[in-house]
């Protein structure tokens, strides 16, 4: 049975009572706490904070027509031949698109 000593404080005509437990006393580490302190995180523990980081920039994906109407003309002719440099096959799609135009 544990039993918690207390001090009495006397303040005007109240009396009041503190556990003496709380006055600075630090806990003992057990071995299990030794243990815990010095072992490796859970892989688990990894994968769900990989996994909240996914969410948080999922959110901040936008489609690709809203990111290319942020870019200025010069910015978004110099991506179309970037584009086309390394894809070849795709020269022949804009022409026909522009064509359409």
């Amino acid at each position: 049975m544990n039993i918690i000593q207390t001090k009495v404080f006397q303040s005007s005509s109240l009396i009041l009572t503190h556990p003496t437990f709380s006055l600075g006393r630090k806990r003992r580490a057990s071995y299990e706490d030794e243990e815990m302190m010095n072992s490796e995180p859970l892989i688990e523990d990894n994968v769900l904070h990989i996994t909240k980081r996914n969410r948080i920039t999922s959110k901040k994906d936008l489609p690709i027509g809203k990111l290319l109407a942020t870019l200025d003309k010069e910015k978004l002719i110099e991506l179309i031949n970037d584009l086309v440099d390394s894809n070849p096959h795709l020269k022949a799609e804009f022409e026909a698109q522009i064509e359409q135009q």
